[in-house]
């Protein structure tokens, strides 16, 4: 399917969620792979979105036993799926990853009010380095301590890889990390060998190299053994009593800009 096929199929696809749900989508956007700038030619799109139910919707005595997710049937390389408004901001709060690169995607199918541009906004602010780091560190060090070996697929190297830059950046910059792959890249490694590694990796895969079958990249294996072995750096502390608050009054804002504010600027491409 032709990309132009393929944003007129999502956008549709988007339509119909708000129909068919009661919702208003705030913010859709493509994560994973191809936000990253690290999809192969059979790379799923993985379009991710947050949405606001009616005002009604959220003053009930059963708000938590209520779904706070959308997911669409997985279907013509489309991965669908989206977080009530409220869960998304709770997430934030913790300084969840996915949504902190939900917001930082390049690729925007729908942006609706001043949603994204409050919640760049805030970033600095609402983001805890810390928590970060811990995120992306497990995340490298649940599949390395997975495997039998240091060989792996391309596709895992990556997500390993990706995983490790980002934990470094967080603990060099005390902010968050880039979603570009190859800015993480530019900013990290220094080693030229490495470089030539990384290229080499980025490359077999997106050229389609066989997603399940290892590879062996022995200096990739040793900046990741390497990473994963150091102990964990020292943060600066905060208490971050702000946070709530703030994010509370964006909840709020974004609830009453969606249903009750007219028609609030849209775009979608």
């Amino acid at each position: 399917m032709k990309s132009l096929d393929i944003e007129i199929n999502i956008s549709e696809k988007l339509r119909n969620i708000e129909i068919d749900h009661d919702v208003k989508i705030i913010l859709a956007i493509e994560a994973g792979s191809r936000a990253y700038g690290l999809s192969a030619i059979d790379s799923d799109y993985d379009v991710r979105f947050i949405y606001a139910h009616r005002t009604e919707w959220y003053l009930s005595v059963a708000l938590e036993e209520m779904s706070d997710t959308i997911e669409l049937p997985h279907s013509k390389n489309l991965d669908i799926s989206g977080w009530d408004l409220r869960k998304a901001l709770r997430l934030f709060w913790k300084s969840n990853p996915n949504f902190v690169e939900w917001i930082q995607s390049k690729t925007i199918y729908k942006s609706e009010g001043s949603f994204l541009l409050l919640s760049k906004k805030l970033l600095k602010s609402v983001y805890s380095a810390e928590s970060g780091f811990h995120h992306y560190r497990s995340m490298a060090t649940r599949p390395y301590k997975r495997h039998s070996s240091t060989v792996f697929c391309t596709k895992t190297y990556l997500h390993i890889l990706r995983a490790t830059l980002s934990a470094l950046w967080l603990e060099k910059n005390q902010s968050p990390a880039p979603i570009d792959f190859k800015i993480l890249c530019s900013h990290l490694i220094s080693d030229n060998a490495l470089k030539e590694e990384i290229v080499s990796l980025v490359s077999a895969r997106q050229n389609g190299a066989t997603p399940n079958v290892p590879h062996h990249y022995p200096l990739i294996e040793h900046f990741i053994s390497d990473f994963i072995a150091r102990p964990t750096p020292t943060f600066s502390k905060s208490k971050r009593t702000h946070v709530e608050p703030v994010l509370s009054n964006l909840f709020r804002s974004t609830l009453s800009e969606a249903w009750h504010a007219g028609k609030s600027q849209q775009h979608i491409i």
